[in-house]
């Protein structure tokens, strides 16, 4: 492993980078690269595995402030920010208190269970939400989406009809924050995404 270090002109030190034999960043016990700001505190720490941003354990991103508090955390998976039924990037209040939350999948953001953005106050009360699905904005207030939702609700959704991806997890999201979930719907759609995305890799 090779180690490097960089330095601030009045010589204290900024970063360490790790790296593999191939000069990647990379590192399997720690963060693989780390920096400090000039009065020696820990400014950012950041884990790779052979150059890919990736933490089996943890975020593999983390921000701190000059005071020492977290600013922000983001967890990374073979360079991929994605992260399994949480929140794949966090910031914070100096106080800790969470201060945005997203949720993205391969870099964009998606959610299929709820709001992909929630942003709070310093009291961790609520004053933003979005839902996106594969980088693309919802507008749940749209007449497309109403009347999707008004389908759902009367079970009056032909799921068999739908050929588009993008638009079976938009149902799927529709189903999930709804107030009684239709389960057996539920596993239609998923069924149906099932097989397209099947289809998708067979054609491919």
């Amino acid at each position: 492993m090779e180690v490097m270090k960089k330095y601030y002109e009045n010589n204290s030190l900024k970063s360490i980078f790790y790296m593999n034999d191939a000069l990647h960043f990379h590192n399997d016990d720690g963060p693989a690269i780390v920096e400090y700001y000039e009065d020696g505190t820990l400014s950012s720490e950041y884990w790779y595995i052979n150059g890919k941003k990736h933490n089996n354990n943890g975020p593999a991103e983390i921000w701190y402030s000059s005071d020492g508090s977290v600013q922000k955390k983001v967890w990374y998976i073979n360079g991929y920010e994605q992260r399994e039924n949480h929140p794949t990037c966090i910031w914070y209040f100096s106080s800790g208190i969470v201060r945005a939350e997203y949720w993205r999948y391969h870099g964009n953001m998606h959610r299929i269970d709820g709001p992909a953005e929630i942003t709070y106050n310093e009291k961790g009360q609520i004053t933003y939400i979005s839902y996106s699905i594969d980088g693309v904005q919802i507008n749940m207030h749209s007449k497309s989406i109403l009347n999707m939702k008004n389908n759902i609700n009367n079970n009056k959704i032909n799921i068999n009809q739908y050929r588009n991806l993008r638009k079976l997890k938009i149902i799927l999201l529709l189903i999930n924050i709804s107030p009684v979930i239709n389960k057996d719907l539920k596993e239609k759609v998923l069924e149906r995404i099932a097989n397209l995305e099947t289809l998708q890799t067979l054609m491919n």
